[in-house]
């Protein structure tokens, strides 16, 4: 378990809802035996000590990035993309995956639902950019260094405008 002090836990209550999160304050204890009285009692544990507790108001709940239509194709995208997530490709949650690394894809999602609900980040000082749910496409300009100093022209200019002739075969 590689948590390290200064990473963050957001906390996934009763299967439902992100509604806190946490900074690790010392690395996970693999040395830590199950608490008496719970399904864990005397079995290896670690235990992970946190600190800077601050809840979601109001919470994330699990529906609303996992059920929702809009966050689907990214919330698919990690499904293709990552392994071990709490959840399966049936959007449901999985069984025994009681910490697992968030991805920061993930946490993007999060931070738009919130933004959305409060008009506030999760947390301002993580800077983290806004998710894009609409596909976008991506160009190459190629252009002839003979007739065209691109260097130049893009270190002299705050705004840049192309004017580019059709071709045709």
């Amino acid at each position: 378990l590689d948590i390290q002090p200064g990473d963050i836990v957001f906390h996934f209550v009763d299967n439902q809802r992100v509604d806190s999160f946490s900074t690790v304050a010392k690395s996970a204890d693999p040395s830590f035996t199950g608490i008496s009285g719970t399904d864990w009692e005397g079995r290896p544990a670690y235990r992970i000590e946190l600190t800077d507790h601050q809840a979601l108001v109001p919470p994330i709940d699990r529906a609303e990035f996992l059920g929702d239509g809009e966050y689907r194709p990214l919330i698919q995208a990690l499904l293709d993309n990552e392994k071990d997530l709490f959840f399966n490709r049936e959007f449901k949650l999985n069984q025994g995956a009681y910490i697992t690394e968030a991805p920061l894809a993930l946490v993007r999602i999060w931070n738009e639902i919130q933004k959305r609900k409060t008009g506030f980040p999760i947390r301002a000082e993580w800077e983290l950019p806004a998710v894009t749910t609409q596909p976008s496409s991506r160009w190459i300009f190629q252009g002839n260094p003979a007739r065209f100093d691109l260097d130049t022209y893009l270190r002299d200019r705050a705004e840049i405008r192309w004017t580019v002739n059709q071709y045709q075969e």
